[in-house]
């Protein structure tokens, strides 16, 4: 990695997608967007929602090896037991904003089918985070797995994300936030 004299990063290297699924990846816009849930992924949960773990820092971020083998680690997580029998004041908390990040976070990807305004359609990748709201706020992929899961007054689902006839349309609506 190269820096300025600032010590600010010159670039930034998002290694989760591999270079040819970047162009793939649904960002979502200012407004309205609509799209369909696809099943496929075979190591995802539901058979349609694939959780991974994800690393990030200034320059870049990468996928957490243990978010296809739970028995793998990766230098942070080496990194995080030594400041947690070290230094725990020096590691990044809700008291310590500015502490070091070495948690991963909880991201997910599922495949789509996005509905534009022109009646067209093209397949796209969501990679959303996957937050409860314990550590941060509720992620977006969390939303949209609650919305499909969502149940009747009687218990029973409301819909069947996958069914190929009826499958659950998903609408995304992004605002502006205010400062």
């Amino acid at each position: 990695m190269t820096t300025n004299s600032n010590n600010a990063p010159k670039t930034y290297q998002d290694l989760i997608l591999r270079q040819e699924f970047t162009h793939l990846r649904l960002r979502f816009p200012h407004g309205s967007t609509w799209f369909r849930i696809l099943p496929g992924l075979s190591q995802s949960a539901y058979n349609w929602l694939l959780p991974i773990l994800v690393f990030e820092f200034p320059g870049g971020r990468f996928v957490h090896p243990a978010s296809f083998d739970p028995n793998k680690r990766s230098a942070f997580d080496v990194a995080r037991e030594w400041f947690l029998k070290n230094d725990p004041r020096a590691l990044r908390s809700k008291e310590n904003k500015t502490g070091f990040r070495l948690s991963p976070r909880k991201v997910c990807a599922f495949w789509v089918i996005e509905y534009s305004e022109l009646s067209t359609h093209s397949l796209r990748l969501v990679l959303e985070s996957f937050g409860d709201g314990t550590r941060c706020p509720i992620g977006l992929a969390r939303e949209i797995w609650r919305k499909v899961f969502e149940k009747d007054e009687n218990s029973f689902l409301m819909g069947n994300a996958l069914d190929p006839d009826r499958g659950v349309m998903v609408h995304v609506q992004r605002c502006m936030r205010k400062r």
